[in-house]
């Protein structure tokens, strides 16, 4: 996974859904700040039928399998994922 980040340039998307509990939220952003790298993170999230993209300014990652596992395991299978520049 760390080299097709470096081949490729990527970014780290969670997807935050509407009814996604406030703990959650905050346990991801932990395990965000556990694995600090150079890949930025995006914030995704729907509002007027159409998917909003923002940038985290205090986030960037060195996205794993072990982070992407515990993203998915909190947020759900479709939480987090990788999307390429």
């Amino acid at each position: 996974l760390e080299q097709l980040t470096e081949k490729y340039r990527c970014q780290l998307v969670i997807k935050i859904e509407p009814d996604c509990a406030e703990d959650l939220i905050m346990e991801a952003l932990r395990s965000l700040g556990d694995s600090p790298g150079t890949v930025p993170v995006l914030f995704a999230a729907r509002e007027n039928c159409s998917e909003v993209y923002i940038r985290s300014k205090r986030y960037s990652v060195n996205p794993d399998f072990g982070l992407l596992n515990r993203l998915k395991e909190i947020l759900g299978h479709s939480g987090a994922y990788l999307r390429p520049v």
